[in-house]
């Protein structure tokens, strides 16, 4: 995995928030993607789905980088 595939934030949130953070902010940002589908509006989906891969990559970076540490 290069780190060309994560953007700026996503690294920056990665390496600055920590685990449970992030974990309780994508938590929140599924939920908030459940709600935005039962309104049926493609507008509101496409927003909390940004946020939601936001927090998903961050969390990968995290992980990712620390793994790359650990060898």
């Amino acid at each position: 995995m290069s780190n060309s595939f994560f953007t700026k934030e996503e690294k920056e949130l990665g390496k600055y928030k920590t685990f449970s953070d992030l974990n309780k902010k994508y938590r929140n940002s599924e939920k908030k993607l459940v709600e935005a589908c039962r309104t049926g509006k493609i507008k509101i989906i496409k927003k909390a789905m940004k946020t939601h891969h936001k927090y998903e990559y961050a969390l990968l970076y995290k992980k990712y980088s620390h793994s790359k540490r650990c060898k």
